[in-house]
């Protein structure tokens, strides 16, 4: 795995920003937050936190406070931050991470379950958690207490992989 950022100004310019250290297993989901950046790894168990430095990514280290019971990635498919970590698993189950504890997260009054979820969407300015539910056409919106507040259905839904979402505009 190479991670590296790309500034383009008159010419683009490449640099390595975390090179592979050896203690990762296998990153399956990467996302940034406040500068640092965190990468999800099913192998180890374990999120490994990169905090952002002028020119290049400090040290990595394991962000995850230790546990009676190792957290299980396996499956993990999206993450999203807000100041939670939010972690989509192919079967539609939300993990979610507060300060590297995992905090009890229930999706609740969901008449029909998740079929191949894609991406889970949210951020510090969003009220909601949106999910790209490939397998039923369909985003599903869901407040941060895991409660079921709409979807929007369209077929051309299940080809999509990916969606933005920016509920200041009110556009998905």
């Amino acid at each position: 795995l190479r991670i590296a950022r790309i500034t383009i100004e008159k010419e683009p310019t490449i640099r390595s920003l975390v090179l592979p250290e050896g203690n990762w297993g296998r990153i399956v989901a990467l996302g940034t937050y406040g500068g640092s950046l965190y990468l999800i790894d099913d192998v180890k168990s374990q999120i490994w936190k990169y905090s952002a430095t002028t020119e290049r990514v400090g040290e990595g280290e394991p962000w995850l406070k230790t546990s009676d019971e190792p957290a299980s990635f396996d499956g993990t498919i999206s993450i999203a931050i807000d100041g939670s970590l939010w972690l989509l698993n192919k079967t539609g189950a939300i993990d979610r991470f507060i300060q590297g504890k995992e905090v009890a997260f229930r999706i609740s009054d969901l008449e029909k379950g998740l079929a191949s979820p894609k991406v889970l969407v949210t951020d510090q300015d969003s009220q909601n958690l949106y999910i790209l539910d490939s397998g039923n056409s369909r985003i599903v919106v869901l407040g941060k207490d895991g409660k079921y507040k709409a979807q929007y259905l369209w077929d051309k839904l299940a080809e999509a992989n990916s969606i933005a979402v920016s509920e200041n505009k009110k556009k998905i």
